[in-house]
């Protein structure tokens, strides 16, 4: 037997499996595999044709085109692979498998190769798929950090685009607003007796005074317009009401800058109270600026401001 191997090119019962397991794979002298039995009289069981061998009924390729020079290795189901005469390999047809390719295997693998072991069939993955059939992709935890930075990155960059966004798109409103006031300030003379272009009536909020001494003052006093603002121009120790009703009186406009403060603040009624009075006398104009939504304060508004807000156009 240690002969016939050194004989053979391919001990096919090493690389193989033909033999039951009480039977012994033997290599005969024409170098085919064939199991014998231990015991005191050794039956040979010769492989059968459909194994190794082929005819003309069984749809096998020629075995000029399963072997290389050496009839004695071919491929059952496949062409050789390697005919270099230091190995040799098969190249199976899709179903088959194993060395010699003579083991079927018919799972379709999406990513990987059939593989037929003790009669068992599976699919031998690519490494980064898994899967019966091969067909999931294994996560990879760099490519899972790299999107979860792409999405933070880009959430990041939606966050400061918008924080940037939102006070220049603020800032072209006010300027647009400023500039409809400053439109209504030209439908007036000069010599009409008055030495106020507009009394600012607001409370003092943070909304408030942000919009009238960041935006409004500056602007309108930048074009020469005289503006009387009751914190900065009532005369120190004045009454109160006599410094508001002497400032309406001597102003061709009330600009009301309306906020939920302003809606229920005392001094703010006896002022716009004023200045519908002048305006009654033709001899002022009255324009509301809404700064707040103050949609839920018109069912319990003052009844003068409501008829202010409802007959006049706001800003």
């Amino acid at each position: 037997n240690n002969e016939t191997k050194k004989k053979c090119h391919t001990d096919w019962c090493e690389i193989s499996t033909f033999c039951n397991d009480d039977q012994v794979c033997v290599m005969t002298s024409k170098c085919f595999p064939k199991c014998v039995v231990n015991g005191t009289s050794v039956t040979e069981i010769e492989i059968t044709t459909t194994e190794l061998t082929t005819n003309d009924n069984d749809g096998l390729r020629p075995i000029s085109e399963r072997s290389c020079d050496d009839p004695n290795m071919y491929c059952l189901h496949g062409v050789p692979s390697n005919c270099s005469g230091k190995g040799f390999s098969c190249l199976c047809d899709e179903g088959w498998t194993d060395i010699l390719c003579h083991k079927s295997c018919t799972l379709k693998c999406v990513h990987g190769q059939c593989q037929n072991n003790d009669d068992t069939m599976r699919c031998s993955c690519e490494h980064t798929y898994t899967g019966r059939l091969c067909e999931a992709l294994i996560p990879d935890p760099e490519e899972r950090q790299r999107i979860l930075a792409l999405i933070l990155s880009s959430a990041l960059a939606v966050a400061l685009i918008t924080a940037i966004a939102i006070p220049v798109v603020m800032w072209k409103l006010r300027m647009l607003l400023i500039i409809k006031i400053i439109y209504i300030f030209k439908q007036y003379e000069d010599d009409d007796g008055k030495v106020i272009d507009a009394y600012i009536s607001m409370t003092a909020t943070p909304s408030a005074e942000n919009f009238v001494y960041r935006s409004l003052r500056p602007m309108l006093e930048n074009m020469n317009f005289k503006l009387y603002l009751p914190e900065r121009d009532a005369s120190v120790g004045g009454v109160i009401s006599e410094n508001i009703i002497t400032a309406l009186e001597n102003s061709r406009r009330t600009i009301m800058i309306i906020t939920h403060d302003y809606i229920t603040n005392e001094w703010s009624r006896f002022e716009y109270l004023i200045a519908q009075h002048e305006t009654l006398k033709l001899q002022q104009r009255i324009i509301p600026i809404i700064l707040e939504d103050i949609e839920e304060e018109r069912v319990n508004m003052d009844k003068s401001l409501k008829h202010i807000l409802d007959s006049i156009k706001c800003l």
